[in-house]
């Protein structure tokens, strides 16, 4: 009888302990995911952090986010930051004071829910050197016009409209009017500015004016004159690249080359060489191509499979192929600070990709996209972690663990009284 009743209790301790795990799974509160795209931005004295705006994994709120910083790198479980302070909101960027001059420091993020869960793993670690005069420039490399409708800017890095439409003003420069901008497209480093026809006139001056365009890194663009940048509008809607030969009179043609009518033989073909001559140099000597394409968006990372199957899966948007030029995407990776490999080409259509990662390690990929003339975009970059912090073990195995103690003390109180 003893044992009859032991047996039933262990098997009903078995089968509360598991009710009770997808209980806890289900009901107990998860902590907030991994914070992304950390960016350190040195400052005299202070290093300004930037990233972007966490997720709850269990739908929850992000209240703020807890910065771990010192001047040693943390690759190891053992190894632990000098200092971490809260940054007691939800802002995405918190500036790190009173640091000293010419010393790099290490940084490192998780990110705190309203339930006090922390990240789990910390966002991947980045290093920035304070100094006087070493915050990064962000400004306007050039304005170029395309077509009659279209104008493009192109900035020193990633940028990014904080008012929309409204971050910026084309004006004619002599008159101040402003030009009604149809639809702003932004493609990495460059802005095109799309207008209606006949909304730029010819030999006028016209002028960019920005308000509030910041980098992605969060640089913000003066608004000085030093970043007004100016164009003479031209008529170029009906501008062809074929090169045309002047025209003389009582002309003949002879194998598409020109030449007057009583020309001794050996003038025309002296002539002849002459033209052709002309005619390749002047093809030689067109505008080459030096516009690189836009960057890819959204690249994000998914690590569900990597306990089981170790690996991780890269999903993004492929850049927009404004001039239908874009021939490849090249893929390039590195673990924590290390170098960055050859990289590898994905080809042009690609979206999604598998890519193999190690427990226990800081990485970064880095999307590059590739047009025709060989030109590179800037890439895009994401980072990633499979290392865990030092957080102490999640809620939901200590419950599981008290749970499983409650009921085996329950079963060996039973055995103890039969």
């Amino acid at each position: 009888m003893n044992s009859l009743w032991s047996r039933f209790s262990f098997f009903g301790c078995l089968n509360l302990f598991i009710i009770g795990a997808v209980f806890a799974q289900q009901h107990f509160p998860q902590p907030p995911y991994q914070v992304q795209n950390v960016q350190a931005i040195p400052g005299d004295g202070k290093v300004e952090l930037r990233w972007d705006e966490t997720l709850d994994s269990d739908g929850g709120i992000v209240t703020q986010y807890r910065v771990y910083y010192g001047t040693n790198s943390v690759q190891l479980e053992t190894d632990s930051y000098d200092d971490d302070v809260l940054t007691g909101s939800t802002e995405t960027f918190y500036t790190v004071s009173n640091l000293e001059n010419g010393v790099p420091y290490y940084f490192a993020m998780t990110a705190i829910d309203d339930e006090e869960g922390e990240s789990e793993s910390y966002s991947v670690e980045v290093t920035a050197t304070p100094g006087v005069g070493v915050q990064e420039t962000f400004q306007v490399q050039e304005i170029r016009q395309i077509s009659d409708q279209e104008v493009r800017v192109t900035f020193s890095d990633d940028v990014v409209l904080k008012n929309g439409n409204d971050s910026f003003v084309l004006e004619e420069k002599e008159s101040l009017l402003e030009v009604p901008v149809r639809e702003v497209t932004v493609v990495g480093n460059t802005l095109s500015l799309m207008f209606d026809e006949q909304a730029l006139f010819p030999g006028k001056v016209y002028r960019f004016v920005p308000s509030s365009l910041e980098s992605k890194g969060g640089v913000v663009l003066s608004t000085d004159e030093s970043s007004m940048v100016e164009f003479v509008a031209k008529d170029i809607s009906g501008a062809s690249e074929e090169v045309s030969v002047k025209e003389e009179p009582s002309q003949v043609v002879e194998n598409d080359i020109e030449f007057g009518p009583e020309l001794p033989e050996d003038i025309k073909q002296e002539r002849e060489e002459e033209e052709v001559s002309e005619l390749l140099y002047a093809s030689a000597s067109r505008e080459k191509d030096t516009t690189p394409p836009g960057d890819a968006t959204n690249l994000a990372i998914d690590l569900s499979p990597f306990r089981s199957e170790g690996f991780g899966v890269l999903t993004w948007d492929p850049a927009f192929d404004v001039d239908e030029d874009i021939i490849d995407q090249v893929l390039f990776t590195r673990q924590g600070l290390g170098v960055w490999d050859d990289g590898y080409s994905l080809g042009k259509g690609v979206d999604t990709i598998e890519i193999e990662i190690d427990p226990e390690q800081n990485y970064e990929v880095r999307l590059v996209t590739v047009d025709k003339a060989g030109n590179r975009s800037r890439g895009i970059e994401l980072p990633f972690s499979t290392a865990l912090t030092q957080t102490g073990p999640g809620v939901i195995w200590v419950s599981l663990a008290l749970i499983a103690l409650f009921f085996l003390g329950i079963f060996y109180k039973r055995r103890h009284v039969y």
